[in-house]
C-alpha cells in the first residue's frame, strides 16, 4: 500500500470527515478544491479534481486492454486504493459518519459519477449503469475499476432479477402436474421449503464464471455469496403466507436478489469484504461476468421443472412413485425379466414389452429402465403373495423425458442424477439434498457443478 495509503487516507479523511456543507458531503459528489480547504502537503496536486491525464507518477493509464486481468489490477494499484477507500470508510464510521450511500462515497473519492446508488434498484435509475466510463473518468485509473466494477455488479444482479421474472411468469407447473400426475389442488400450495429449495437452484445456476482465468479464487467467493443471497431469499420466504405460488416465488427471489445488492452496497464489514472479493483482480472486468438474460431465464425455469416432475409424480394420488430398474448386461443383451413358460422355467413377466424394448437407457456399458411402481390396491388381481399385478410400464411423463419437453430435461438427467444421488449416500438408495441453515461447500459445488444432475435433484430409488 506503500503509493496509496497515505495521500488516498489523508484525501479520505479530508473528503469524508468534512462537515455537511453542501459542498463537501459525499452524497453531492461536489469537488473540493484547494480553496475551500487547507490541503495537507503529503496530498499531490492532483488529489482534489478530476485529471484527464493522471500524472504517471501515481498510476499509468493502461494502454492494452487485452491484458490478463489481474495484470491490469495490479499495474493500476488499484487493489491498494480500494485497501485506503476501506480504511478511509471505516475511520469515518468510527467517528460518527451514518453509514449509508456506501458506493456513492466510493464514486466521491475518485471524483467520478455523482449520486452513484448501487445499492437500489429503481425504476427511475440508480445512478450506477449506463455510465460509460473511461479511465479519464475518475482522478485515478483505479477509481475507472472499481467504479466499472460496481457497475457491472450491479448489472449482473439486474439481469438476474428480470430472467427470474421472466421464468416464473412463463412456468410449465400446470402442463407438468397433468403430464407427470394428477396433482390435486392443495390450500396452500407448495411447502415453503420446497420453494426454498427452488430458490437455492437460481441463485447456484447464475454467474460461475466458469470460463474465468482465476475462476479458483473467485469459486470460493462465489459460493460464499450464494450462502448469504439464500439466507436472505429464505427469510424473505418464511415471512409470507405464499397462497399464490408462483407469484410469491417471483417476489421472494426478486427481493432476495434486492437484498443481497444492498447487502454488498450497504457498506457493513461483511459487505464490502464480499464486495472486494468479487472486484478483485478485475474479476467483473472481460466477458467472464456477463449474464445472457434469456439464457439465465430458460436456466431458472429448468431447475424449477427438476423440482417441479419428482414433485407431481410424489403427490399425484394416482401414480406410485417410479423406480429404476437396472441390470448389468449390456446395451443389445435381454435382462432376463420376462419368460414365456417351458418345461424347465415358469413364466414370467415383470415389466411390459413396450417398456422393455422403448425404455432402455444405457450408461456405462450398464442398462437403466425408468419405470412406474405398481400398487397392490389397485394393480393386483388379490393380495396374497402370488398376486399377479401386471407388468411395470412406462411412467407417467416418460415421453416428456424422452422428448426433452420441458426445459431440455431429458430422461438422461433423472437416471444420471439418480446414480449421482446413489452414489453421494454411500452406494445406497434414500439421499436427500441437506440445505439446512447453511448449505455447505461441498453442496454448492455439487450443485453448480452438476446443475439438476446433482446428487439430491433427482433420487429415485433404483433396483
Amino acid at each position: 500500500m506503500a503509493r496509496w495509503t497515505q495521500p488516498l487516507l489523508l484525501t479520505t479523511s479530508v473528503l469524508l470527515s468534512l462537515s455537511s456543507t453542501g459542498i463537501a458531503h459525499p452524497a453531492n459528489n461536489h469537488a473540493i478544491h484547494p480553496k475551500h480547504v487547507e490541503i495537507p502537503p503529503v496530498l499531490p496536486p492532483n488529489a482534489f479534481k478530476h485529471q484527464d491525464a493522471p500524472a504517471t507518477e501515481i498510476t499509468p493509464v493502461p494502454e492494452d486492454h487485452t491484458l490478463y486481468g489481474p495484470d491490469r489490477w495490479k499495474n493500476v494499484d488499484a487493489g491498494d486504493a480500494w485497501s485506503a477507500v476501506i480504511e478511509g470508510w471505516k475511520m469515518n464510521i468510527t467517528g460518527g459518519r451514518e453509514q449509508k450511500h456506501f458506493s456513492n462515497n466510493v464514486s466521491n473519492f475518485f471524483h467520478g459519477p455523482q449520486d452513484m446508488f448501487c445499492e437500489t434498484f429503481s425504476d427511475e435509475g440508480s445512478g450506477c449503469e449506463d455510465l460509460n466510463l473511461q479511465c479519464h473518468s475518475t482522478s485515478v485509473p483505479a477509481g475507472y475499476f472499481i467504479l466499472h466494477s460496481f457497475e457491472n455488479i450491479f448489472a449482473m444482479h439486474s439481469n438476474i432479477w428480470n430472467a427470474v421474472g421472466d421464468a416464473v411468469r412463463d412456468n410449465d407447473i400446470g402442463t407438468i402436474a397433468s403430464e407427470f400426475g394428477k396433482v390435486p389442488p392443495k390450500e396452500g400450495g407448495l411447502a415453503t421449503s420446497i420453494l426454498i429449495d427452488i430458490a437455492l437452484m437460481a441463485w447456484v445456476i447464475g454467474p460461475k464464471f466458469s470460463d474465468s482465468t482465476n475462476a479458483g479464487t473467485l469459486k470460493d467467493t462465489t459460493n460464499d455469496l450464494v450462502k448469504n443471497s439464500l439466507t436472505l431469499t429464505k427469510d424473505i420466504l418464511n415471512g409470507r403466507a405464499l397462497t399464490a405460488q408462483m407469484q410469491g416465488l417471483t417476489e421472494g427471489w426478486k427481493d432476495g436478489v434486492l437484498a443481497t445488492q444492498k447487502w454488498l452496497f450497504g457498506g457493513s464489514e461483511d459487505g464490502y469484504n464480499q464486495l472486494g472479493a468479487m472486484i478483485s483482480d478485475a474479476s467483473m472486468f472481460g466477458d467472464n461476468w456477463l449474464l445472457d438474460r434469456g439464457d439465465h431465464a430458460k436456466q431458472v425455469k429448468r431447475a424449477i421443472n427438476a423440482f417441479l416432475i419428482p414433485m407431481a409424480w410424489q403427490y399425484s394420488p394416482d401414480v406410485v412413485i417410479p423406480f429404476i430398474a437396472e441390470s448389468d448386461v449390456a446395451c443389445d443383451q435381454d435382462p432376463g425379466w420376462n419368460k414365456e413358460a417351458t418345461f424347465t422355467t415358469i413364466f414370467q413377466h415383470w415389466i411390459d414389452d413396450g417398456a422393455l424394448k422403448d425404455g432402455r437407457f444405457c450408461f456405462n456399458e450398464k442398462s437403466y429402465w425408468l419405470l412406474g411402481g405398481r400398487d397392490r390396491n389397485t394393480n393386483c388381481d388379490s393380495k396374497s403373495s402370488d398376486a399377479y399385478c401386471g407388468g411395470f410400464a412406462l411412467p407417467p411423463g416418460w415421453q416428456s423425458l424422452k422428448d426433452k419437453k420441458f426445459t431440455d430435461i431429458s430422461l438422461d438427467n433423472v437416471i444420471i442424477g439418480s446414480l449421482n444421488s446413489k452414489a453421494a449416500n454411500s452406494g445406497k438408495n434414500g439421499f436427500k439434498l441437506d440445505l439446512g441453515d447453511e448449505p455447505s461447500r461441498e453442496v454448492l459445488d455439487s450443485l453448480a457443478g452438476s446443475g439438476i444432475e446433482a446428487p439430491g435433484v433427482f433420487a429415485l430409488w433404483m433396483k
